[in-house]
């Protein structure tokens, strides 16, 4: 046995008891024999024990003892029996008298102690990308509807339809660009084409205009992979322009009419698609486990993936906010603040790093070199665009996975 101490204060023991058991909730019911029980967990382990403290010199130990038992929180205990544990003290009683001289006897109850588990607090960044995405596009609608206006010659709705036309077009030039299944394909063509047949009488209804215009572009990103190349496919919509000619006289309150027009409708298209494509990136998790609706596998591969989206994303975001309105520069400043911080949820993506094959060998050779695993052959071939899997060139630099 050990010698029994507490907080290095030592005594003895005279003896001892160990308490536990299960917490259980009893559930009896009227007219019902058999009662029902639920296991809540186990018992906190209760020590019992008689100690004392003896000598000529034991109100010294006592006085220790004693001030070691009073101390707040919980305390090394090294039982005879049960060795070193860490318990809180529930309560104690000391008793002395002139029949048994030089000796303090003591009743101690304690408690194993616990951990205390606060709880934890994680940043959901991306639940801050779709509100500061949700956010743009409403302060954008909203500065569409307030602008637009048809009213006046009969050329100033024609330059109008001719401006949303180049919208569809452009929509429909980057869906062009994407790989999606026929039926979807065939889905979008429709709404787009719907759109321009209904283009005309929407003229007069900016509000209803510009709800279809920014779901025929949200609709893309979600039909889509959303991927490294991803973002590159809808370049074309975040430098859009509409087509709108110049007035006659460009100072006159109609040609001012026209281009505000299609300034209107310009960041309309192009903040809708950063918005749409700020949520698809927030959402956008590590390849391994992300895929669409197309059943295609998508996500970022590695962290220098995720960091070109990243960049690219962020210089489009500062392009549009040199053309944008005073609502529309707070709301983009905010995407941009949110799209920068979501990606530090990125930060556990393996890097890219450079391996050079001393000879001429198989990917699957390569890859097993690499990681002990010859099934990373293709994603070296695929990433490398390597043209014989079979005979990757010795003193070749292939860009490889890290840690």
């Amino acid at each position: 046995m050990r010698d029994a101490k507490f907080r290095g204060k030592p005594f003895f023991v005279e003896e001892h008891e160990l308490s536990g058991g299960r917490r259980k909730q009893v559930t009896e019911y009227p007219l019902r024999d058999d009662p029902a029980t639920e296991d809540l967990g186990r018992k906190a382990h209760r020590f019992s024990f008689q100690a004392f403290v003896i000598g000529p010199d034991y109100m010294a130990a006592r006085d220790a003892l004693l001030e070691a038992l009073d101390e707040a929180g919980p305390g090394e205990l090294i039982h005879p029996y049960f060795g070193s544990r860490t318990v809180d003290i529930l309560e104690w009683s000391v008793r002395e008298s002139t029949r048994k001289g030089g000796m303090a006897t003591f009743t101690i109850s304690c408690v194993q102690a616990g951990k205390t588990v606060l709880p934890s607090r994680t940043v959901n960044t991306a639940v801050g990308v779709q509100t500061a995405s949700a956010s743009l596009t409403e302060v954008t609608a909203a500065g569409f509807v307030e602008t637009w206006d048809v009213s006046g010659p009969e050329w100033v709705r024609l330059e109008a339809l001719d401006a949303v036309d180049s919208a569809l077009d452009a929509i429909s030039g980057a869906m062009d660009m994407t790989s999606m299944p026929f039926d979807m394909a065939n889905s979008a063509l429709a709404d787009i084409t719907s759109l321009k047949a209904d283009g005309l009488s929407l003229l007069n209804f900016p509000d209803l205009l510009a709800d279809r215009l920014c779901a025929l572009v949200d609709d893309l990103f979600d039909l889509v992979s959303f991927d490294t190349s991803g973002l590159s496919l809808f370049s074309s919509l975040f430098s859009f322009s509409s087509s709108t000619r110049a007035a006659s006289s460009p100072l006159s309150t109609v040609g001012a009419k026209v281009a505000a027009n299609g300034s209107a409708l310009t960041r309309l298209i192009r903040n809708t698609a950063l918005a749409s494509a700020a949520t698809a990136f927030a959402s956008t998790t590590a390849a391994s486990t992300a895929s669409t609706s197309t059943g295609s596998s998508t996500g970022f591969e590695t962290f220098d993936d995720a960091l070109a989206v990243r960049e690219e994303l962020v210089q489009a975001i500062d392009a549009s906010s040199s053309e944008a309105s005073d609502p529309e520069y707070a709301a983009l400043t905010d995407l941009r603040v949110a799209v920068v911080q979501d990606f530090a949820s990125r930060e556990s993506l393996p890097r890219l790093t450079s391996y050079q094959p001393a000879e001429t060998l198989p990917a699957v050779v390569v890859a097993y070199d690499i990681y002990g695993d010859a099934a990373q052959a293709d994603q070296i071939v695929t990433r490398n665009k390597v043209r014989h899997p079979g005979a990757i060139p010795g003193g070749s630099v292939l860009e490889v996975l890290g840690g």
